[in-house]
């Protein structure tokens, strides 16, 4: 006896979980939800739209790899569908329907080559925003012959995309989506404002750019593996007990005070002031 549409959405649902766990069981992933819609490819795909759209993560199944290597490598930036994306990160279904008719330059020059290349026309995307400036999610093609997506198959899809997000932020939230995690930290190191990571014992795991650059000033502030410190003993004292706090088990997870906020065990001190009198440290 065949499967039936239940047994079929349930087994998309334990993939989505599966490769979130590893991103190596994706290709079977997309396959399983490519059939449970009725779809001829899929991909899996992270992007990262800070500064231009770019997909630093990007897996298909039943796409030419020329094409795809066109698309990743600059066609991306031209899709009027990854525009929408970037426009809207927190929309989580994004269809054809959605999609206004442009004429600017960009498109044209994309549908050009989506006409030349690609032999999907129709496409139903599912996303979530893991971080900031971070998207991720799924994009399922059909052929002009297999019609677009419905309204039917849009609402089918919303109770697959709820579970997608969810994957996807367990999956982030313990680092093993390397991917979304590197990108994380790629944003965090192209902040303005300092941002030092520190471990459940104190001792620092990640210092960006701009927190680097403190390390050259007599500010009063020094950073070392074994964590941050103030030279001034009062601040100092203030500002490990802020640490200890943050640490603590008894935290909330959402926490926000002191000028610093707490994820998952790590403590993020953010624009860390430069003091100009060490008697008006504060963080």
């Amino acid at each position: 006896m065949a499967p039936s549409t239940q047994e079929r959405m349930l087994a998309a649902i334990e993939a989505f979980y599966d490769a979130a766990m590893d991103e190596s069981l994706w290709p079977d992933a997309l396959q399983t939800l490519a059939d449970v819609t009725g779809s001829q490819a899929a991909s899996f795909w992270v992007l990262d739209g800070s500064e231009y759209p770019r997909l630093p993560t990007f897996v298909c199944i039943n796409f030419d790899q020329n094409s795809i290597r066109d698309y990743v490598g600059g066609m991306a930036q031209l899709d009027p569908t990854v525009r929408y994306l970037v426009d809207h990160p927190t929309q989580a279904i994004v269809h054809d329907g959605l999609l206004t008719e442009q004429r600017d330059n960009d498109t044209r020059a994309y549908d050009d080559w989506h006409q030349r290349s690609v032999e999907t026309r129709f496409r139903m995307v599912g996303q979530t925003r893991p971080a900031p400036a971070v998207q991720a999610g799924v994009a399922l093609h059909r052929t002009r012959s297999a019609g677009r997506y419905e309204s039917s198959d849009i609402g089918d899809f919303s109770i697959l995309q709820r579970h997608l997000a969810r994957s996807l932020a367990i999956g982030f939230r313990i680092g093993s989506l390397g991917a979304m995690q590197q990108v994380g930290m790629e944003w965090l190191e192209r902040n303005t404002a300092a941002v030092i990571l520190l471990d459940k014992r104190g001792r620092t795991v990640f210092v960006n750019r701009s927190a680097r650059g403190m390390q050259s000033q007599p500010d009063g502030i020094w950073l070392s593996a074994g964590g941050i410190g103030l030279s001034r003993k009062q601040d100092n004292d203030k500002l490990q007990c802020m640490i200890g706090r943050a640490l603590a088990p008894a935290a909330s997870p959402t926490m926000s005070m002191g000028g610093y906020t707490i994820h998952s065990g790590w403590v993020v001190l953010a624009a860390l002031p430069t003091f100009a009198d060490p008697a008006s440290a504060t963080t």
